[in-house]
């Protein structure tokens, strides 16, 4: 004889039955045990539906994340690849300016000595 057992769920709860074979008062006869799992199924569906839940949003912030960090690697390359060529023209805008104000003072200077000799 051998045991025989399965979870029945109904609509009220979980249900484990087993359905043992024993002998009673010599005769052979089975034992049928029920016991109310509902309790254990709720709890190992809570724990699974947290393992999900943890999993989902683990993997929407790294597909978040990715783009993020293609963008910001990106942004820091170009930063860098560029950042010499923007010091250079920096450079050259300050000798550029320096140059107007000297040319600027020159032009000044002539102007103010015209309007002395036109005096």
């Amino acid at each position: 004889m051998e045991d025989r057992e399965g979870t029945q769920p109904t609509s009220r709860g979980y249900f484990l039955i087993e359905v043992v074979p024993t002998i009673f008062n010599n005769e052979s006869t089975h034992l049928v045990r029920i016991k109310n799992i509902t309790d254990i199924v709720t709890q190992q569906n809570k724990k699974m539906q947290d393992i999900f839940q943890e999993a989902l949003i683990a993997t929407i912030s790294h597909e978040q994340l990715n783009p993020l960090n293609s963008i910001i690697n990106m942004s820091t390359f170009l930063f860098e690849a560029y950042l010499d060529k923007i010091r250079i023209l920096q450079a050259h805008k300050s000798e550029i300016d320096d140059e107007s104000l000297l040319i600027e003072s020159g032009l000044l200077e002539e102007l103010e000595e015209a309007t002395q000799t036109m005096q």
